[in-house]
């Protein structure tokens, strides 16, 4: 049984490297909150997250992969934990990383985690 870290590393590097929208709304529950500097998306059906998802991916076509600089958790609740991530998001060629903040709320639904909110940011 992966922990609530694993579960959002295997995410992010979902995310970023395998651009696997699908596997990764597999991951998402239903009602999702997503955040950039720019704006902020809410989202209430699985339908609308798999657009947003496949939009994102869209959008950057050089696919990168995730270096985790820190991980930091805490319990919020039973079955519930709010994980914090840093990121280096590296592109293959050798370009700038880009450094992110990603925090997501992780909980048990039964037998599987989800993952209810997401946040990015650009750290400063």
């Amino acid at each position: 049984m992966q922990t609530p870290k694993e579960f959002g590393k295997d995410f992010l590097n979902r995310l970023f490297d395998q651009k696997d929208a699908d596997a990764c709304l597999k991951m998402l529950a239903g009602d999702l909150v997503w955040i950039t500097p720019e704006e902020m998306h809410h989202f209430l059906s699985e339908g609308a997250v798999l657009r947003f998802l496949r939009k994102q991916m869209k959008a950057d076509s050089e696919a990168m992969y995730v270096d985790l600089i820190s991980i930091k958790s805490s319990p919020s609740a039973d079955n519930i934990m709010t994980v914090a991530y840093e990121i280096n998001l590296v592109p293959r060629e050798g370009e700038k990383p880009l450094y992110l903040r990603c925090s997501m709320v992780i909980c048990r639904r039964s037998k599987r985690l989800e993952i209810t909110f997401l946040h990015f940011s650009a750290k400063a």
